[in-house]
């Protein structure tokens, strides 16, 4: 059930209230939406080809699952998962990154596809003229592959991936510099709404000055998200079509 919150300050113990029927929902005119653990369900490609990076480095102690999952649960990008899992040294951790979007290339379509629903809800917010975008901390390449890999790419106006210059969600930097200069004349940040499951796209919807739609069936630990009081939760992407009144489907 799609949940709205009328607060974004920290509070653990509010979980939303269920949308109301008469409420009036913004007019949003664009949607930004993360990949991995949003649109697409990558989780398994990930820990894959981290394990299988870490094998080419056999000097370098295997990581930790425990450490794994908290590098997923935080939305980081590559490089901090490496300083996470142990590799400290930033030459070590450029020749992993290389290796690791390689081995990527090689495996992810064996590991990763779109969440249930997603080709139709971005079939239909697309040709009801909404603005769709992608906002990632994962490589712009592996996230315009996936796209187009599965026939979804020709959706969006803009991909952002991990860009060198532009610091990572949740930091605004890639809002002003790459989404606004794109959004659609006189489109303000109240008409736009971020969807992504970790904690960097819930605060880097609060420092951009939109709304945020949790992805509550990805990847974002449960307590902090909640703590953060996103706009909307959804524990499902088709749920996503009930806040635009779409027709549901099933379909990928």
């Amino acid at each position: 059930m799609l949940k709205h919150s009328h607060s974004k300050k920290p509070d653990k113990k509010n979980d939303g209230a269920t949308l109301p029927t008469q409420r009036a929902i913004p007019k949003y005119k664009t949607i930004i939406f993360d990949f991995d653990g949003t649109l697409f369900d990558s989780q398994q490609a990930i820990r894959n080809c981290i394990q299988l990076t870490f094998e080419n480095f056999p000097d370098l102690p295997a990581p930790q699952e425990e450490f794994v999952h908290k590098a997923l649960q935080t939305g980081i990008t590559l490089e901090d998962t490496l300083s996470i899992l142990g590799v400290h040294s930033p030459a070590i951790r450029l020749n992993m990154i290389s290796c690791y979007r390689t081995t990527y290339e090689e495996v992810s379509s064996q590991h990763e596809k779109p969440f249930t629903g997603t080709q139709s809800i971005l079939q239909q917010l697309h040709a009801q003229d909404y603005q769709l975008m992608v906002v990632s901390n994962k490589s712009t390449r592996s996230v315009e592959s996936a796209l187009r890999t599965h026939h979804l790419h020709q959706y969006f106006s803009l991909i952002v991936g991990n860009t060198p210059g532009i610091a990572k969600k949740p930091n605004p930097s890639s809002f002003h510099k790459l989404v606004r200069p794109v959004l659609k004349p006189e489109t303000l940040p109240s008409q736009v709404l971020m969807v992504g499951d970790t904690i960097a796209d819930i605060i880097y919807a609060q420092n951009i000055g939109t709304d945020s739609c949790w992805a509550r069936y990805g990847y974002g630990q449960l307590e902090t998200c909640q703590a953060y009081q996103p706009t909307y939760t959804i524990h499902t992407l088709t749920e996503l079509g009930q806040l635009f009144s779409l027709q549901q489907s099933i379909s990928c």
